[in-house]
């Protein structure tokens, strides 16, 4: 992981450019980083499509 301009940013396969790219983080507006935690947000640097690493929460409606 790198940090430009105090960003964390990795390197990932970018869906939208279709090769490898920088994504950075931007600040979390939903409390994930509050406590210690990582933001799943992710966006490339160059095209800014957006991703979300992590797990990611579902809800389930289960049939009576």
């Amino acid at each position: 992981m790198s940090a430009v301009h105090d960003v964390p940013s990795r390197d990932w396969a970018c869906p939208d450019c279709g090769d490898l790219r920088e994504f950075v983080q931007p600040p979390c507006a939903d409390g994930h980083t509050d406590e210690g935690g990582e933001c799943p947000e992710w966006v490339c640097a160059d095209c800014g499509a957006a991703v979300f690493a992590g797990p990611t929460p579902v809800t389930m409606r289960r049939a009576a």
